[in-house]
């Protein structure tokens, strides 16, 4: 799979002081889960799509588990276990209704970000 374009929340990744890697691998998994919630991609292909060792993929798993930007839950499916892994630090969304219109520039209707 060619990824052509990645959106990474940077900003509120910052916080955590993850490792460069951690970051674009995060991408990669919020990439795979924009039409579910979890992804059940594999460390090999994480690896190629990031241009990373597998090695270097399963520490920086274990960096994002650790520092709660991800979750990881293994469930059984007929006779194999998978591993899910759901990304927890998303963008910043602002709740305003459709037809709201603002009386200034900064009015938000009342709607807090989430």
């Amino acid at each position: 799979m060619d990824i052509e374009l990645l959106k990474i929340p940077f900003s509120k990744l910052l916080k955590y002081e993850l490792q460069s890697s951690s970051i674009l691998l995060y991408g990669v998994i919020l990439y795979h889960t924009y039409n579910d919630t979890r992804t059940w991609i594999t460390n090999r292909t994480l690896a190629e799509e990031c241009n990373l060792s597998e090695r270097t993929v399963q520490n920086c798993l274990s960096e994002l588990k650790d520092k709660k930007c991800i979750d990881i839950k293994f469930e059984q499916e007929n006779r194999f276990q998978v591993r899910y892994i759901t990304p927890l630090i998303l963008f910043d969304l602002k709740l305003v209704p459709k037809n709201y219109k603002p009386t200034s520039k900064d009015d938000n209707g009342g709607f807090e970000e989430l």
